[in-house]
């Protein structure tokens, strides 16, 4: 009877009669799909829901992984470790059953369960305890930024000391800061310049170029004619807008940067701009025409030094801040914090220009501190408020000779009988 319990579990009805299920088939049918299946974890470290911030799941995530380390004991290692943790195990749930529990269910990132992987690299589990009574409120996250900040010593490297952990623990405005990157990143991706305050009439004078100008492929010149307007296109940062640039700033400013790497910003430039085609043709704008508050600038330099805002990102950032200052010894945690707050402060100045632009009157200042700068305009620009003044088989240049020459031709012959071939003289690379 038995036997036929388990023979029928590998049976399925399918429509009037009884076939072999799939999982006793040497091979799946070939038209088995797995389409729009998805894989449910029985629990996420990542994404733990209010319900999981409760005092009961802390102790059951510590008895899953206590049988988890069990799976282990056979081997050296898992032994070893298995050790290692029923002593932090042991000193979680006595903390958790300990006068400070109410303290930490109610913290907002009482996470303590799933800290169990990463925090026990701690010196031990007593001064987990300590650490987490003192400071409840202290995530996952930032603990483990903590235990991989390496400190240049003579000899290469070493970790924080327990001390030293604490005394950076201790400033909150350090993690508040830190706690902020999310976010900030959720407020990018909205992909919207925010209001700033109106430029009442003209722009101030000589503070914005009288003209700018849009490079583009044939293809898409002869589609602008068609729609009667420049499109805008979408960009990974700062969403939609039409990019044009400001000739002078251009040749002087987009030439070689270590920010951007090998090569000319202006043969790259070039290349994006024709997008596989031969043809470029070049339209020229005068921002009289447009309305300077949707017009605004952002640096090529810092868009291609972005950083991320990462964990791994901050910890790199740190460790090389403070192999170019002079540390010493009794100044670790102050070090250590200098350098996180350094990199918090320029992640958020550096993000709010990078997400959001600044105002095209600001363009003559960055030309002053030498940064190559783009125009962004947030609106479909109408085509008879620009002009065609030039158009060249740029392909035919590229097949020949070095980036300098290819980029000086093709300007060379996009300018040719007008004013603005006289700023080739600025060309620099």
């Amino acid at each position: 009877m038995e036997l036929q319990k388990v023979a029928l579990n590998f049976m399925v009805k399918s429509g009037d009669r009884l076939v072999k299920s799939f999982l006793c088939m040497a091979k799946p049918p070939k038209n088995l799909s797995t389409k729009g299946l998805k894989y449910i974890p029985e629990y996420s470290t990542k994404t733990l829901s209010a319900e999981t911030k409760s005092y009961d799941f802390a102790l059951k995530r510590i008895e899953f992984n206590r049988e988890k380390f069990k799976q282990l004991k056979d081997t050296n290692i898992g032994a070893e470790k298995l050790q290692v943790n029923k002593k932090l195990f042991g000193t979680i749930k006595e903390l958790l059953e300990s006068t400070q529990a109410k303290t930490f269910k109610k913290a907002p990132n009482f996470k303590i369960g799933s800290m169990l992987e990463e925090i026990d690299t701690l010196p031990n589990s007593d001064d987990l305890k300590r650490i987490l009574t003192k400071f409840p409120n202290v995530t996952k996250e930032y603990i483990w930024l903590m235990l991989n900040i390496k400190i240049p010593t003579n000899n290469g490297f070493r970790k924080l000391t327990i001390d030293e952990f604490e005394k950076i623990l201790k400033s909150q405005k350090t993690f508040a800061k830190y706690t902020r990157i999310p976010e900030i990143k959720e407020r990018q991706a909205i992909y919207n310049i925010p209001e700033r305050t109106a430029l009442q009439g003209q722009a101030p004078t000589g503070e914005i170029p009288r003209y700018i100008y849009h490079l583009t492929n044939k293809q898409n010149y002869l589609s602008m004619l068609k729609t009667g307007h420049l499109k805008t296109t979408p960009d990974d940062y700062i969403g939609r807008g039409v990019f044009m640039i400001d000739l002078e700033n251009f040749f002087k400013f987009w030439g070689k940067n270590t920010a951007w790497g090998d090569g000319l910003l202006q043969s790259k430039l070039i290349r994006h701009c024709l997008k596989g085609e031969a043809d470029l043709v070049m339209l020229k704008i005068p921002t009289k025409s447009l309305d300077y508050n949707k017009l605004s600038i952002r640096s090529q330099a810092r868009a291609f030094s972005l950083l991320d805002g990462s964990n791994i990102d901050i910890v790199t950032y740190v460790i090389k801040d403070l192999r170019n200052s002079n540390l010493y010894e009794t100044d670790v945690a102050n070090a250590v914090l200098r350098s996180i707050n350094r990199y918090l402060d320029k992640f958020s100045n550096q993000t709010q220009h990078i997400y959001t632009g600044s105002p095209s009157w600001e363009s003559k200042l960055f030309s002053q501190r030498k940064e190559a700068i783009e125009y962004i305009y947030k609106e479909p620009i109408d085509i008879n408020k620009a002009t065609k003044i030039g158009e060249v088989n740029a392909e035919e240049i590229i097949n020949q000779g070095q980036p300098i020459y290819q980029v000086r031709e093709i300007f060379k012959t996009l300018l040719s009988g007008t004013p603005e071939a006289n700023g080739l003289k600025n060309l620099k690379c």
